[in-house]
């Protein structure tokens, strides 16, 4: 999926900037999974590819997948 340059922010129309680019990592492990197996309980945790616009009006922050 391409973002189109011209993309507009939902709320004000402004213009959308991409701001960064982030991982969010997924899925949480409980207290006492991590208590006993430390880093190995977030072995199989991956981080999402995301890419953050913002409109440079309202603020406005829209995530956008880049993964595919």
């Amino acid at each position: 999926m391409s973002i189109p340059d011209d993309m507009k922010c939902l709320r004000c129309q402004g213009e959308m900037e991409l701001s960064r680019h982030v991982s969010l990592v997924t899925g949480s492990h409980s207290a006492g999974a991590k208590l006993l197996f430390g880093q190995l309980a977030e072995l199989d945790e991956r981080p999402w590819p995301l890419d953050a616009y913002r409109c440079a009006n309202c603020g406005h922050i829209e995530l956008f997948d880049r993964s595919e």
